[in-house]
């Protein structure tokens, strides 16, 4: 007989000494130690089938639950990389691939007990691995499997409650991190912070800020008390004083917070801190200055990660919204975002990026190492120190033969820059860079003017987006009013069009306590507008020359562009602001 010519009972009866040899792992020796040999065989001499029971059910139920068991376990690590935006490209495949390569092994180990060991470890291995660096980049109520999150998992399926471990444990619910280079600076400032007899009145100054919507905050501190002004909604509200005893211990644990120095009253300091408020990540910068007859403090509270993901979420009327994905989708050109300083201008260009095609492009980003943006996935940072500005065009050089088809480059710092980056244009690459201006045209005439003049920024610009914020009618109390038809006029709306306008609400009869979802400041929240140009040939010719600002200015509307001003009345239209909040918008910058 051949030797390839094997009879079926012979394979099927080698099939079933390796099932068994798997299933049955240590107790298969005696079966693989048999001859093949058809005269020994009770199924070549009977037909019987053989006694069976070659697989183990018990055995082969641990290997399903395993699987089981990683299953769950890859899902939850997919779900938490990408929330706390680690590296996916690391952990999903590390998941996956080694449980796949080890487990295969482990079920095909003829000795069960070493191959269940390996199973194991196919599934706790990267578990444990990533368990382990996720805990090292988030705080420390935060993590998981650590004592303390055992305690609440055990607390929340007994339904009794958390018992308080420190003083960030305590209400209101903040919990302060300070921000250093390593973990040995950070203890170095929070620890002391925590240690002083004013950390309580800290957390509670920065919570008071935080459950007021305030974006900033000035405490002047004066020997008769503490002045305190809230930025609400980009307006300054002034809130009642607070007791000085009470606001100096607060001030002193917030500079160690920052590792500046708490006794120093007089010279400038500056530092950060970062915090949670009802699990929300924050961050702050702390500024401190000595003034006549004491001392002022200022607060900036700023959102570690934009709430707004998408260019949806901006509320962007359809068309601009088309228009502008139809240039992040060019292959070629350089967009311009702009906005006055404090208007929002971050969070459009990181949900522009977040709304882009980044997967099947490669995109890089350009900026000063100090910068401070929110990180967007698949768009690779390179950094530069503000000390090597000489060194800057050879790194451009450098970063440029990495074929990027899209770079960021946002606050481009001088002409010459600009110069190298708009002639990469030229190698099919789209070029979005960032200014600070209060409309397209002067966002325009801005780089045209910076030292020494781009000749091929005029021919490479595309497009510019010009934006601006306005503080949003509270819904629950806003009330409206019959505009005169001489105020529609003014406002270029068509008679009819437009039955009622809105204005912020007041105390009546029927309501006479403040509205308390705004608190009764009439404005809940901000809302967006923007400008948009699209810049066509006639554009370019007049940026080729000696442009001023009303000669762009008529060539852009001539292209298209509906203008803030217009923008806004629709908003004013719509019920979403008043006249008053967009006049004093548009006036202020």
């Amino acid at each position: 007989m051949q030797p390839w010519l094997f009879p079926p009972r012979r394979m099927l009866r080698s099939a079933g000494v390796m099932a068994a040899a798997i299933a049955m792992g240590g107790h298969a020796g005696p079966i693989l130690a048999q001859p093949l040999s058809p005269g020994v065989l009770p199924l070549a001499q009977s037909g019987w089938s053989g006694p069976g029971f070659y697989f183990s059910l018990i055995k082969l139920f641990a290997f399903i639950l395993l699987f089981l068991l990683w299953a769950k376990i890859g899902d939850w690590v997919s779900q938490d990389v990408q929330r706390l935006h680690l590296n996916t490209k690391l952990w999903n495949p590390l998941v996956f691939f080694v449980f796949m390569v080890v487990f295969g092994i482990a079920f095909g180990f003829p000795i069960f007990p070493v191959g269940i060991f390996l199973a194991v470890l196919a599934v706790f291995g990267p578990f444990i691995a990533y368990v382990i660096h996720r805990n090292g980049k988030v705080d420390r109520e935060d993590r998981v499997f650590t004592p303390l999150h055992l305690r609440k998992v055990i607390a929340r399926l007994s339904g009794k409650k958390v018992v308080e471990l420190g003083p960030d444990d305590r209400p209101p619910p903040i919990r302060f991190q300070a921000v250093g280079p390593n973990d040995q600076v950070r203890n170095l400032r929070l620890i002391p912070a925590r240690q002083h007899p004013g950390y309580q009145a800290a957390r509670e100054l920065v919570a008071g800020a935080v459950e007021h919507r305030a974006e900033g905050a000035v405490f002047d501190l004066q020997a008769a008390g503490a002045a305190c002004q809230y930025e609400i909604d980009g307006m300054w509200m002034n809130r009642p004083p607070i007791p000085l005893q009470q606001v100096l211990p607060a001030v002193e644990s917030l500079k160690i917070l920052c590792g500046l120095n708490p006794q120093d009253h007089v010279n400038r300091q500056e530092g950060r801190f970062e915090f949670k408020y009802a699990d929300v990540p924050l961050s702050a910068t702390f500024l401190s200055q000595g003034a006549a007859g004491g001392e002022k403090v200022v607060l900036r509270i700023e959102e570690k990660q934009t709430r707004f993901r998408k260019l949806d979420d901006l509320g962007m009327r359809p068309k601009l919204h088309e228009q502008l994905a139809k240039l992040l989708d060019e292959h070629r050109g350089v967009i311009v975002f702009s906005a006055p300083p404090s208007y929002g201008l971050r969070t459009t260009v990181t949900c522009a990026l977040t709304s882009a095609d980044r997967f099947s492009r490669e995109w890089i980003a350009i900026q000063e190492e100090n910068a401070v943006y929110q990180s967007v996935e698949n768009v690779h940072v390179h950094a530069y120190k503000s000390s090597d500005r000489t060194l800057l065009p050879d790194m451009l050089d450098k970063w440029f033969h990495l074929e990027p088809n899209v770079v960021v480059f946002r606050d481009i710092p001088d002409g010459e820059i600009l110069e190298l980056t708009a002639q990469e244009v030229e190698n099919d690459r789209l070029i979005i860079t960032t200014v600070r201006a209060r409309d397209c045209c002067e966002a325009l005439l801005r780089l045209l003017k910076l030292q020494p003049r781009s000749k091929t920024f005029p021919k490479a610009v595309i497009g510019v987006l010009n934006q601006r914020v306005l503080r949003r009618l509270c819904d629950a109390c806003k009330q409206p009013y019959a505009p005169s038809p001489e105020l529609l006029q003014r406002l270029g709306i068509p008679p009819g069009r437009v039955q009622a306008l809105y204005r912020p609400g007041a105390p009546t009869q029927e309501r006479p306590e403040p509205c308390p979802q705004c608190q009764g400041m009439g404005y809940l929240g901000r809302a967006a507008f923007y400008e948009l140009l699209v810049v066509n040939d006639t554009v370019r010719k007049v940026l080729a020359g000696t442009p001023d600002y009303a000669t762009l200015r008529k060539a852009a509307k001539a292209a298209g562009m509906v203008s803030l001003q217009e923008e806004g009345i629709l908003l004013v239209a719509q019920g979403i602001t008043t006249l008053e909040e967009l006049q004093r918008v548009l006036q202020k910058s």
